[in-house]
């Protein structure tokens, strides 16, 4: 830099002198320009290095997350590609759904065969309010069937908080991205098993969020 800004100064003394002759080429006034020059010179590398110093000694550091994932099974696809920058939000890779989906199917089927209980216990309930008043034992079948509407309400909540949990379990079987950035050392194929266990991460990725730079001057 400081040759670079002495050249233009030189260039300046062949116009100033030289080629326009606006200055005589007399000894005070060669001192002044050479004078004036040093200082420019001076001030501006030290404003260069105040305000924008240099180093060769500076690293960029990265957030790296063991991608680990939430459920486990048979890996059947891995789109990625080794240090290929992928979207937050992008498929890493997936788990064989098949489980998960059986789980959701059978818990809608529950779902179902309670509703229609739950529905029976709901007729006979009205059906025996109106008898209640003739009989003692419509008010028996009355507590009855009333128990049975309460049990049936109770499982169909029950089984709806199953089924979201298994909903989640089976939209877990997509492991995403969860920053920009890029996986490195991708070992991960089709057909491994993997599991939901830190300590057994399944890909490594390097997350273009939140960089840091370290440096010394």
């Amino acid at each position: 830099m400081i040759a670079f800004l002495i050249i233009c100064y030189s260039v300046f003394y062949w116009l100033f002198f030289v080629k326009l002759k606006l200055f005589a080429k007399n000894a005070p006034n060669i001192s002044i320009f050479v004078g004036i020059g040093v200082v420019l010179i001076g001030a501006i590398v030290f404003m260069w290095l105040t305000f924008a110093p240099t180093t060769p000694d500076a690293r960029v550091f990265q957030y790296v997350i063991q991608i680990v994932p939430n459920v486990k099974g048979t890996v059947i696809d891995v789109p990625v590609e080794p240090v290929v920058q992928v979207k937050k939000g992008e498929v890493l890779y997936r788990i064989d759904p098949i489980p998960y989906q059986a789980s959701v199917d059978q818990i809608e089927a529950s779902i179902r065969q309670v509703e229609a209980q739950k529905r029976r216990a709901e007729i006979e309930v009205e059906r025996e309010k109106a008898l209640v008043s003739q009989s003692a034992a419509a008010q028996r079948d009355l507590d009855r069937w009333t128990a049975q509407l309460d049990e049936a309400t109770a499982g169909i909540d029950s089984l709806n908080a199953q089924l979201d949990s298994a909903k989640w379990q089976l939209d877990e079987t997509e492991v995403r991205a969860p920053h920009d950035g890029y996986v490195v050392n991708l070992q991960l194929r089709p057909g491994t098993y993997v599991s939901n266990i830190p300590a057994a991460a399944a890909m490594t990725f390097v997350s273009e969020e939140d960089r840091q730079l370290l440096a010394s001057f």
